[in-house]
């Protein structure tokens, strides 16, 4: 009988891309998550720059809509661009 190698491949897993969903959604749902939004931001780039595109674009995008619904950065957003207006 012939030998037999037995090969394991493991698959990837696209850890940063799950990351940057749980992120995304904590930022978007969590009351006061201003600390999640940069977190998915941070995550998404490294998930599109790892390969793991479609993670990064969905995460990108929980990312916008964290922003959008986030208090605290509107509130940071308009201040600032209210300094650069006044200044």
């Amino acid at each position: 009988m012939a030998d037999q190698e037995l090969r394991l491949n493991p698959q990837r897993k696209p850890v940063a891309g799950y990351l940057a969903l749980a992120a995304g959604l904590a930022g978007v749902f969590v009351p006061g998550g201003a600390f999640f939004v940069p977190l998915a931001l941070i995550l998404s780039l490294v998930a599109l720059f790892s390969g793991q595109g479609i993670w990064g674009f969905v995460g990108l995008f929980l990312t916008a809509a964290g922003l959008l619904t986030s208090p605290t950065w509107l509130t940071l957003i308009g201040l600032t661009a209210f300094a650069a207006w006044w200044g």
